[in-house]
């Protein structure tokens, strides 16, 4: 809004100061404020889903682009040789929002809280009633629940298309989710980079078996990756059911067993689905052969199949270990009977030199003193290096005691620290002020313009008529609250494009359990739904 403006703008200097890389906007009215010279990036809600839209972006100045979640890696590709130097971000991992980030106003619409505005009350997590014209009930599920997001398995492929930067879904997560999912991607990009004989210059100390199922998901779908995916959704249920347990063989009063392959621990979390299709969980109290003392267990049946979403042990390992990054340094080492000059350089080119002066007589013991040097050298401990190499030149061991020898490590690790610092780019980028066309002449609410800065940018950018964003107080019955890529049609086996003959009547309705009525529309040419209040 126009009265936020100005702590916006102060809060951007604020962290240019503190030197972030850049800042992630979607409000174009920033871009007629006075700005330091950082590097902007293009939110994922400005919904750059076409080469026109990221060109514009190129064309006055964003440094990045994070690309909408839908996009696959072969409309990405496109993008990319439709560009010249423009980086490219995309989402590989976590929740997915049903609607294209940006044009979402269900959340708005039904309760005043905007995803635009990052207030989000997350209304597609719901259960809706879903029918035809005809009184036809697919069922009453969570038809706007989306499985989570992965595409570890395109990582390359993504590369290949020309992606920069790769963005994980972590809002609100627990340690463990972050320390798990960002361990298995880092694990999973220099396998990558090591099979096709390229260096990350670092290593990573990773005290567990990264595995994306032991953490928070909704299950897993790669969102288009592939093209139209028909299965995407979680309509279940909008939680975590984990992994698959086993099947109940025999309740008794205080226990239950369990036909299983796998380890059960105290403090598991186990759940269910219930007689009324609900999802359950309960914990392990105990456990002692094949037979399972729960919390509770009162509406656990034989046959029934349970899984687990909190694996305790698993998770205690995560949260005691420490994860290091550790980057590659060379050490070389020159003695003389006036000094001894250590020099260090880091995989990144960085590279330092301290000596200690003094007389120094020639070692009684050189194999021994040449053991001593690369022990001591190479101690770097807690730093964030980890010494490859240590070379000696010179023909001479001269002796040095073991204190100084310590002190010439410290002395240079610090050195590196401080050039390393010194040699990272103050940012420094300009946006281009021009009055290149932006690619739609006529820009509903949906351009989310809720400023006349915001305003004014556009129409120097030649959009025509404009509106405001619906936050300013739009009444949005009877509007457009969600486009999607996913298709609820498809989702229950109706799509209108596979099925040679219709068993039900259009237009389709979903109804929440407060009476809010949305009806869905289908554009099949482009496979794609749209919600209406």
């Amino acid at each position: 809004l126009d009265e936020e403006l100005s702590e916006a703008v102060s809060l951007i200097h604020q962290v240019y100061e503190a030197g972030v890389d850049g800042v992630i906007i979607q409000d174009m009215g920033l871009l007629e404020c006075n700005l330091p010279p950082i590097p902007l990036i293009a939110s994922t809600q400005t919904y750059a889903n076409s080469l026109e839209k990221v060109r514009f972006f190129e064309e006055i100045g964003f440094k990045r682009v994070i690309l909408p979640r839908e996009l696959s890696p072969k409309e990405i590709r496109s993008i990319r040789d439709g560009t010249k130097s423009i980086e490219l971000e995309c989402f590989v991992h976590g929740a997915l929002c049903v609607s294209y980030s940006g044009q979402c106003y269900l959340s708005y619409a039904l309760g005043g809280r905007s995803g635009n505005r990052g207030e989000c009350a997350q209304p597609c997590r719901k259960k809706y009633l879903l029918s035809d014209s005809n009184g036809k009930e697919p069922g009453n599920k969570y038809w706007l629940s989306l499985k989570d997001l992965n595409r570890s398995d395109f990582l390359r492929e993504l590369m290949d298309a020309g992606v920069s930067s790769f963005k994980i879904e972590g809002r609100l997560k627990g340690k463990e989710y972050v320390a798990n999912v960002v361990s298995f991607y880092r694990k999973r990009l220099d396998d990558i980079l090591e099979e096709h004989g390229e260096k990350t210059g670092e290593c990573f100390n990773i005290p567990f078996k990264p595995n994306l199922n032991k953490t928070f998901n909704r299950g897993y779908t790669s969102f288009f990756g592939k093209g139209i995916e028909r299965k995407a959704g979680s309509c279940d249920t909008p939680k975590m059911k984990g992994e698959i347990l086993g099947t109940v063989l025999k309740k008794e009063k205080e226990y239950v067993i369990l036909a299983t392959k796998e380890e059960i621990h105290p403090g598991d979390g186990i759940c269910f689905f219930d007689k009324n299709n609900d999802l359950c969980g309960t914990r392990v109290d105990r456990v002692s052969g094949d037979r399972i003392w729960l919390q509770k267990q009162q509406s656990i049946n034989v046959g029934m199949q349970l899984y687990r979403n909190l694996d305790y042990v698993w998770v205690q390992k995560v949260l005691k270990g420490k994860i290091e990054r550790k980057i590659f340094i060379r050490m070389r080492i020159k003695m003389s009977q006036e000094k001894i000059v250590l020099s260090i350089k880091d995989s990144f080119g960085c590279e330092v030199e301290v000596c200690e002066e003094g007389e120094f007589v020639k070692s009684e013991n050189p194999v021994k003193m040449s053991e001593q040097i690369q022990a001591n050298l190479s101690k770097t401990g807690d730093t964030e290096f980890f010494c490859k190499e240590i070379l000696s030149e010179g023909d001479d061991i001269f002796f040095m005691p073991v204190a100084k020898l310590n002190d010439l490590r410290r002395r240079g690790i610090e050195a590196l620290r401080k050039i390393r610092e010194r040699r990272r780019e103050k940012a420094d980028w300009k946006i281009k002020q021009n009055d290149v066309p932006y690619p739609q002449k006529i820009m509903g609410f949906e351009g989310n313009v809720l400023n006349s800065k915001a305003e004014d940018f556009y129409k120097r950018h030649k959009v025509e008529t404009l509106e405001r964003g619906a936050e300013i107080g739009l009444n949005m019955h009877g509007q457009k609250v969600m486009k999607c890529r996913y298709c609820i049609l498809a989702e229950s086996g109706s799509c209108l494009l596979m099925k040679t003959k219709k068993d039900f009547k259009e237009p389709f309705f979903l109804v929440d359990d407060q009476g809010n009525k949305l009806r869905l529309a289908f554009d099949c040419k482009n496979c794609e739904m749209v919600c209406i209040y």
